[in-house]
């Protein structure tokens, strides 16, 4: 953000961002209710970093686990109680990893961990699409489905969706989640042996070094097994084009006038290119406001497609310390996906913003 010259410190203005993953478009039927899965709940699993695909093996006797949890919670909301008694493991990879552990010590462990579960799935029409949303999960993650891999994803933070389409049959389908979340490697001798950047090779820390997920602390900080689907789990069906972000940002600021920049992130899950045009609008979130209209629209290739566009709002309700003023917020969201097949055009058709209605909201409070 660029600096400005006030009588008062500078005021920023707070556009929320909002993560939006299941969009109809117009296409979608209006006779058949569409189709969401939500996957939370109880997971089958194992701890199990050795050879072999554990994703066919009978899971009848693995121990229970609900997700979304950081697995050293084991799927528990509170801190475990005997957290600083360090039970000793059992070997790697023995028959006594069966055995459910005391969520009262919780599960410290750093290696592969195996997470089943059996779907009933109904086939979506032709051209739809059945996508698997997961949000948060540490570190390395290997999709399959009926014994078959559908994608994979490395990270901690993002939110990510695979298609399972192809993979999924009518009736009974067993998804499998195989997550890595590998120890550190640290020297002890080190006053802060996991210190960021010294021995690293996954992002996933915040403030330098430390990382403030819950469970999974020790005296000296977080340090013990890290793993799991931690905020969220689900599957839902598409349209074909997706909207995975939308935001909204200011790049100038002042009383009397603020720019915004606004830009969506749209996968299109189909082979073909698409023509998308996005409904959407801003409204103050803790004031009273009118809603300006944002509209963007262009083509979408298949993956991953930005849409972007630049709005100005006049006499803005500006954000100010509690000091100086009021803290005033505002939300954007999406009313509407429109899609349709990409025709060949003339003319290029560069992504824009909404007409000069939403380019002169005077007093709309954004």
């Amino acid at each position: 953000m660029k600096s400005y010259n006030f009588n008062r410190p500078r005021a920023l203005l707070a556009i929320l961002p909002v993560l939006l993953l299941v969009l109809l478009s117009a296409a979608a039927s209006a006779d058949r209710k569409t189709q969401r899965i939500d996957l939370s709940g109880d997971w089958h699993y194992l701890p199990y970093s050795g050879a072999g695909d554990m994703s066919t093996v009978d899971d009848h006797g693995w121990p229970v686990m609900h997700l979304p949890s950081n697995w050293y919670l084991m799927g528990q909301k509170n801190y475990p109680a005997k957290a600083s008694a360090m039970p000793p493991p059992p070997p790697a990879n023995s028959t006594a990893e069966l055995v459910t552990p005391d969520t009262s010590y919780g599960l410290d462990f750093s290696g592969t961990m195996w997470f089943r579960k059996t779907i009933n799935y109904t086939p979506v029409a032709p051209g739809k699409f059945m996508i698997l949303d997961l949000d948060m999960v540490d570190y390395y993650t290997d999709v399959i489905v009926n014994g078959k891999k559908a994608g994979s994803h490395e990270g901690y933070f993002q939110r990510w969706s695979v298609d399972l389409t192809p993979y999924l049959n009518p009736g009974s389908n067993d998804i499998t989640l195989k997550i890595s979340a590998p120890s550190q490697t640290f020297d002890m001798a080190q006053q802060f042996p996991v210190s960021w950047p010294k021995a690293q090779n996954q992002i996933k820390g915040i403030f330098a070094y430390h990382d403030t997920r819950p469970g999974a602390t020790s005296a000296r900080g977080q340090e013990r097994g890290t793993g799991g689907v931690i905020r969220g789990l689900a599957l839902h069906e598409s349209s074909g084009v997706d909207i995975a972000e939308i935001k909204v940002l200011p790049t100038t600021v002042s009383d009397a006038q603020a720019s915004l920049h606004v830009e969506s992130v749209v996968h299109n899950w189909s082979n073909d290119p698409r023509q998308v045009k996005i409904n959407a609008r801003a409204a103050g979130a803790n004031f009273k406001s009118s809603a300006m209209p944002i509209v963007l629209s262009g083509a979408a290739t298949p993956g991953e497609s930005r849409l972007s566009g630049d709005l100005t709002v006049h006499e803005p309700q500006l954000w100010w310390s509690w000091d100086y003023g009021k803290q005033n917020l505002s939300t954007a969201s999406t009313l509407r996906c429109r899609t349709s097949p990409d025709r060949p055009s003339t003319q290029p058709q560069p992504a824009s913003a909404s007409a000069a209605s939403a380019m002169t909201a005077t007093g709309s409070g954004i």
